[in-house]
């Protein structure tokens, strides 16, 4: 009965010990999992920051070199909001490898508002110079 014992007990902490490396493995990979997660969640949000980055240096290059345009009436002054839009839209799309039309449009109008640019910054200079604020 010794010998017995002996077995069933070196065989029950045999199992125990291949549990707890179950157990620890899948602990480990659900932690792997959660990291890698968070860390895809960074780089997803450093890729989209640096993305808007370049939209608003566009538009700001835009913008500069259609009022210079203006200012040596090479442009009549009707069309420069549509120049505007469309000549950011094909640069965005020249510096966004991959990206469709529909995708550097929404870029495009999604980072106006933010510069003061476009149809918002007129209407904010107009709220600015009523309210004197």
């Amino acid at each position: 009965m010794d010998q017995t014992f002996q077995v069933v007990i070196a065989n029950l902490v045999t199992l125990a010990v291949q549990a707890a490396f179950v157990a620890i493995a899948g602990f480990v990979v659900l932690i792997v999992k959660r990291v890698a997660a968070k860390y895809g969640l960074q780089v997803d949000a450093i890729g989209e920051a640096r993305l808007k980055a370049t939209v608003q240096d566009i538009l700001i290059g835009v913008e500069e070199e259609v009022e210079a345009r203006v200012k040596r009436s090479t442009t009549p002054v009707l069309n420069t909001a549509s120049l505007k839009f469309e000549t950011a839209v094909t640069r965005v799309i020249d510096a966004v490898p991959g990206i469709s039309t529909l995708e550097a449009q929404q870029l495009v109008r999604q980072e106006l508002p933010k510069l003061g640019l476009g149809a918002a910054g007129f209407v904010t200079e107009v709220v600015k110079r009523a309210t004197g604020k």
